[in-house]
């Protein structure tokens, strides 16, 4: 099943839609408005926890150890 993930740009607040964030999940990216390279957040593991609707899967695979 395919999720939606919502990433909102620290920089210009814009808002992307990511299909399968389960292979973006990294610590850089650059928005597709402004075009800006932005990181994770000093104590996220990537950009889907700082800056995702929905913190990435990396959490829930931590949890059920």
């Amino acid at each position: 099943m395919e999720s939606l993930q919502f990433l909102t740009c620290p920089l210009c607040h814009s808002i992307e839609t990511l299909s399968s964030p389960s292979e973006v999940i990294t610590q850089f990216h650059r928005c597709v408005h402004c075009k800006k390279p932005y990181k994770a957040s000093k104590n996220d593991c990537c950009i889907l926890c700082s800056y995702g609707n929905l913190p990435c899967n990396q959490i829930e695979q931590n949890l059920a150890l």
